[in-house]
């Protein structure tokens, strides 16, 4: 029976341990922290109130992956419909809401400008059908971009590919939206994890991730498994590390070990490859595969000795730019928030318990991010934000509330470092929050701040990039993580790579994990 030790038990790790172990292999599972989950982990964050430490959604988790380990069976609840699942906020109690009902949903586009809703959903469609012509499957090493550009195409097809691949987001919101809203709520969804802003050139391609997806005959011609996940409207109870902690139960339930508390120091390399890990504390452990679901330039360069591979496929590694901006701001909140936006308390009470987004204009996200570029963390921040606890009770014995913001631009390299600034670009935060809920002041009882370099720490998140690299195309297709090495391969014979630097990326899916075990498990067979 071969074995595999598989470095990291952030959702990745664990879905690639998984095929691993149904398949039959002997796996070990190492995680450097106390809990498994990674970037997906539930933990306290004020006294008596947990929430997600970290990510704050799971609707990438790929339906197949959910289907394949029947999180279910193991332990895994989700919270009942939250209808509207999300909504965005804009000065002056301005927002957009995605009611599930289309008409609902149009007038909040309609509002703005006539027309609106139709134009909006025209942006959507033609990528859809730019990602049916190219049928890209997320569930396999990717095509090259040269393969990809090389599909017939219409002309009108031609002319949206020039546009989202190598265009800005900008170019794309400005095709046909009038209104300074519509554009800002794509523009958000461009940048978002990637430290990029919606006017740079490239920033359109994330626009077309979904499209991608949902267009693939992998995807579009499978009966048994739903294209979009059921679960897009619902919330696992007890947040993030409830998914990752059931997929943990399923792994060792197929006869593999998890270790937690035990951090890789080293990746063991001989003539044949990689042959085991060593651990902090100098234990040995050998296996016949090593896969890490860590950022691949960590572990390329600070895992694997120099030499055990050519110098140009390190340095390749070691170029890559792992530039982040994306902090964490925790509230505790005595009661919950009364958002400007909300039209009634009835309104209110359906709105606190979904996820929210918060940006000013297009203009103002970019300056932010050239600001950052700069060093500065004082532009308008772009925010991501979940009350958790108004649609989850069992995170809380206060009866308070946690509020959990991930927010863009914090740069990882501040000017005057993060020491002197982290408290500063806290409340900078929070002050921007109080125009868009009204009753902050009256509510707020605690302030908790993870920096971009408290991410790196914490999770190794290189740079406190949240995506192990952004997810524009220099970086994706084939050239992802580096070029010749997309198939989740590494030149280590035997050590194999599974995180989000990996294709396809898409935040929390799995889809890394599963892809790369296929990919060993095929090797395998054919060895």
């Amino acid at each position: 029976m071969p074995s595999a030790i598989v470095v990291g038990a952030g959702h990745n790790g664990l879905v690639a341990a998984f095929y691993l172990a149904r398949a039959g292999l002997d796996v070990t599972v190492l995680e450097a922290r106390e809990t498994v989950g990674g970037l997906c982990a539930t933990e306290e964050i004020f006294p008596g109130i947990r929430g997600n430490f970290c990510a704050n959604s799971a609707h990438n988790l790929e339906p197949k992956v959910l289907e394949d380990m029947r999180l279910e069976h193991f332990g895994l609840r989700w919270s009942e419909p939250l209808e509207p699942n999300s909504f965005i906020m804009f000065p002056g109690g301005r927002r957009i809401v995605s009611w599930p009902n289309p008409t609902d949903a149009a007038v909040e586009y309609e509002q703005f400008s006539e027309g609106e809703y139709s134009r909006y959903q025209e942006t959507l469609e033609e990528m859809a059908d730019l990602g049916r012509a190219l049928d890209v499957s997320f569930f396999s090493s990717p095509p090259s971009f040269a393969e990809l550009a090389s599909k017939p195409m219409s002309w009108q097809q031609q002319e949206v590919f020039r546009r989202v691949m190598f265009g800005s987001a900008a170019d794309v919101v400005n095709v046909r939206l009038k209104s300074e809203e519509a554009r800002t709520s794509l523009g958000m969804l461009a940048a978002a994890g990637n430290f990029i802003g919606p006017a740079t050139p490239g920033s359109a391609y994330q626009l077309m991730q979904r499209a991608l997806y949902r267009g693939a005959s992998a995807v579009r011609d499978r009966p048994s498994i739903k294209a979009t996940a059921d679960f897009n409207s619902r919330a696992a109870l007890g947040g993030m590390g409830a998914i990752t902690n059931a997929m943990a139960e399923v792994v060792l339930s197929l006869g593999a070990t998890i270790r937690t508390n035990t951090r890789a120091a080293r990746i063991l390399t001989s003539e044949s490859g990689a042959v085991g890990v060593v651990l902090e504390g100098g234990e040995e452990l050998r296996a016949d595969i090593v896969v890490s679901a860590l950022n691949p330039k960590l572990t390329m360069v600070d895992l694997v000795d120099e030499g055990a591979f050519p110098s140009d496929a390190r340095e390749a590694y070691a170029s890559l730019d792992m530039s982040g901006c994306m902090g964490k701001v925790f509230l505790e909140l005595e009661d919950l928030p009364l958002f400007e936006c909300a039209r009634s308390a009835e309104e209110n009470a359906l709105l606190v318990r979904c996820g929210f987004r918060i940006g000013d204009t297009v203009d103002e996200m970019q300056l932010s991010y050239e600001m950052a570029r700069r060093g500065e963390w004082s532009g308008s921040p772009v925010i991501y934000g979940l009350t958790q606890t108004a649609y989850d009770p069992t995170l809380t014995t206060t009866g308070r509330h946690v509020m959990s913001l991930s927010v863009c631009y914090a740069p990882y390299d501040v000017t005057g470092g993060w020491e002197a600034s982290k408290n500063a670009w806290g409340a900078h935060v929070v002050d921007h929050l109080r125009g868009y809920v009204r009753n902050l002041d009256a509510v707020l009882r605690d302030v908790r701040v993870l920096t971009t370099v408290e991410l790196e720490q914490e999770f190794g998140l290189l740079g406190g990039n949240a995506l192990h690299g952004d997810v524009t195309v220099p970086h994706m297709f084939d050239w992802r993580p580096i070029p010749g090495y997309s198939d989740y391969s590494t030149p280590v014979k035997s050590l194999y790579l599974c995180s989000n630097g990996t294709w396809p990326a898409n935040y929390v899916s799995g889809l890394p994990g599963h892809n790369a075990a296929h990919k060993i498990l095929s090797d395998l067979a054919s060895s």
